[in-house]
C-alpha cells in the first residue's frame, strides 16, 4: 500500500529538512531508541504531536500529555509530514512501546516505521540505515540533509554523508505552521472535495 496522495501534504525533500532543522534546534526531543515515548497518550491526533516538536522537553517532571515526548526520525517524520488529521496510537507495555500505528482518514493502519519511510520516498534499505536506533543525532541529521538533495544516495553513502555545518544547520527550513500541524491550503482544498462526495 502506498502513502494516499493526501497524506504527503510536504514533498520528502523538503520533509527530510525540516525533520533535520527539529532534530537540530530541539536535540532533547530525539531519542533514536524509541519511535515516540515520554508522552502521556495512548492515541493523539498526528496535529496535536506536531505541536511540541517546535520545542525542546520542558526541564523537571513534564506535566502535560505531550511535554516529554521524544522520537526518532521515522516518528517526528510521521508526525511532522503525515496527514494532521490521522492518529497515532502507542501500544505501551510497562513503559515500553511495543508498536506505533498511523490510522490514516481511509480508516487504513500503518506501522510508523513503513509511513516514515513513504512520506519521506526511502527504498528499504536507505530507511533501514536512518531509523536504525544506534544512530547518532548528528549522523541521521546529515543523512537527512544528504537525502533532500540525492534521493537515491545509497546506504554507503548515507554512512559517509558530508559534514553540515552549523550556519547550514540554522538555515535549515522550520515553518511553524507545519509544526503546528496546519494544513496547507491545497491539502484543505482537496479535503475539503473529498468530504464533499
Amino acid at each position: 500500500m502506498r502513502v494516499e496522495q493526501l497524506e504527503r501534504r510536504i514533498p520528502a525533500s523538503e520533509l527530510a529538512l525540516i525533520v533535520a532543522g527539529v532534530i537540530w534546534r530541539h536535540p532533547s526531543r530525539h531519542d533514536q531508541e524509541v519511535y515516540l515515548d515520554g508522552g502521556r497518550f495512548s492515541a493523539a491526533p498526528l496535529a496535536e504531536l506536531a505541536a511540541v516538536a517546535g520545542s525542546d522537553v520542558p526541564p523537571g517532571a513534564a506535566t502535560g500529555r505531550f511535554c516529554g515526548t521524544t522520537g526518532c526520525v521515522a516518528g517526528w517524520t510521521a508526525v511532522i509530514g503525515g496527514d494532521p488529521r490521522a492518529v497515532i496510537t502507542r501500544d505501551d507495555d510497562e513503559g515500553w512501546t511495543l508498536t506505533l500505528t498511523v490510522t490514516l482518514r481511509s480508516g487504513t493502519e500503518i506501522h510508523v516505521v513503513r509511513y516514515a519511510r513513504q512520506l519521506l520516498g526511502l527504498t528499504v534499505t536507505q530507511a533501514d540505515w536512518l531509523f536504525e536506533a544506534s544512530r547518532r543525532r548528528v549522523d541521521v541529521i546529515r543523512a537527512l540533509v544528504l537525502l533532500a538533495g540525492h534521493p537515491g544516495a545509497t546506504a554507503e553513502e548515507l554512512a559517509r554523508a558530508p559534514h553540515v555545518g552549523d550556519a547550514e544547520l540554522d538555515a535549515l527550513p522550520y515553518p511553524p505552521a507545519v509544526l503546528a500541524g496546519e494544513l496547507r491550503p491545497d491539502v484543505t482544498a482537496a479535503a475539503e472535495g473529498d468530504d464533499a462526495r
